[in-house]
């Protein structure tokens, strides 16, 4: 069990937000550039965070092998690689998940769930501010808020998970910013998944209805004036215009300006076809992990001219599962199954041991948030956002609590 003083816990905990405000922020400027300033970031503090004798980390090294041995197997598979060098870099630069996962188990393990949901309705905020940034930046932008959009689906539903608990203007306003940027956002994913996401927590509710007449009514009543605010400022509309155009493949009309229904993307549908048939020869240990962005790239001679010439370039997979099973193999769906099969257990008997409904809704937010991400991971590359660590971390740290009879009620 992990002790900290309680000046330095608050340190602690505004440090993790601060490494996500990072995430978040740098993003907008340059995705690569924002490894790099994140890294560091983390590095630092990591190091003063383990070079301090007030800490203790029991359960993290356990909680760790794992992810230690997922992002090695993934190492591994350079050996057998076309593209080994992409491989190596690529694994080099997502490694600071593993930093990303062990903050997180220790957050949970030494902050109460209501601290924790606290930690991602701060998150909106900064959140804010990326999403205006990238407007002002460039207001033609395919989407904005940069990779705010990862994260923003779970910081909707904490909001809503805390209005549940207490109503109260602060979360009226947060939830009502979420739903703008959401629907504003130009990005689909973000808004299904959030409105996928609200659909489980009120179908696996815990709470008897009655208790939920306030803060439904309340959900009701954002929402009028989140229509109300989208219908009567114009750019507004637009934007959430160009929004449903990209879900619902159907041009439509906002003040006399057409906006184009958006295509289906022929190439990502042919990134799909192509994963399916090369994973017929490569199912057993994969064709190296990232290798089909290159592999694609030569395939389609796709040549991308930039100040140093022209240079082959790739196209990413867009699927989560087909990068386990093409990339890493079977191995490596196996050893995320394991991942994941560790994660929903100690929900489950969480969930089985509680007999405090708020605690079970605690619980099983938590369960919802992996599930929408598994769900995003069939049209993006989760694993390669922060999003999944910080849930894994956050959850595999409640065994270690349970452990040590560390539980931290709500209130």
């Amino acid at each position: 069990m992990i002790r900290i003083t309680t000046s330095y816990r608050n340190i602690f905990y505004w440090a993790c937000a601060a490494i996500l405000w990072t995430y978040m922020s740098v993003t907008i400027i340059n995705l690569y550039k924002s490894w790099y300033i994140t890294t560091v970031f983390v590095c630092i503090f990591t190091g003063l965070l383990l070079f301090n004798n007030k800490i203790k980390t029991n359960g993290l090294v356990k909680s760790l092998s794992l992810i230690f041995i997922y992002y090695s197997y993934l190492l591994l598979t350079a050996i057998w690689a076309e593209y080994p060098e992409v491989t190596i870099w690529f694994v080099a630069t997502e490694s600071i998940y593993i930093i990303i996962f062990a903050l997180f188990y220790l957050l949970s393990i030494n902050f109460a769930p209501d601290r924790i949901i606290d930690f991602f309705v701060y998150l909106v905020p900064p959140a804010i501010l990326c999403f205006l940034i990238t407007y002002i930046i460039d207001p033609e932008a395919s989407r904005f808020g940069g990779y705010v959009l990862v994260l923003l689906p779970f910081i909707f539903l904490f909001c809503v998970f805390r209005l549940i608990q207490s109503v109260s203007i602060l979360n009226i306003v947060f939830i009502t910013a979420c739903l703008l940027m959401l629907v504003t956002g130009r990005s689909r994913a973000p808004l299904i998944i959030a409105g996928f996401g609200l659909l489980l927590m009120f179908m696996t509710k815990t709470n008897p209805w009655r208790r939920l007449r306030k803060p439904i009514l309340v959900f009701v009543m954002i929402g009028i004036v989140f229509i109300i605010t989208i219908i009567t400022v114009p750019q507004l509309k637009l934007f959430a215009a160009q929004t449903i155009v990209r879900i619902t493949y159907q041009e439509m009309v906002v003040s006399d300006q057409v906006i184009e229904a958006e295509m289906p993307d022929e190439v990502r549908w042919r990134i799909y076809d192509d994963a399916f048939l090369l994973y017929k020869t490569n199912w057993l240990f994969g064709m190296g992990y990232m290798n089909f962005m290159p592999w694609f790239g030569d395939m389609y001679n796709f040549i991308d001219e930039n100040p140093k010439g022209k240079e082959t370039v790739g196209m990413n997979l867009h699927n989560t599962f087909q990068t386990w099973a093409l990339e890493g193999g079977l191995p490596c769906l196996c050893i995320v199954a394991m991942l994941l099969w560790k994660y929903f257990r100690i929900l489950r008997r969480r969930i089985i041991q509680s007999n405090n409904d708020l605690e079970k809704s605690y619980y099983k937010l938590f369960v919802i948030g992996m599930v929408c991400s598994l769900v995003v991971g069939l049209f993006h590359q989760i694993h390669q956002t922060p999003m999944l660590f910080i849930l894994l971390g956050i959850v595999y740290a409640l065994e270690d609590n349970n452990k040590n009879n560390n539980v931290h009620p709500l209130p």
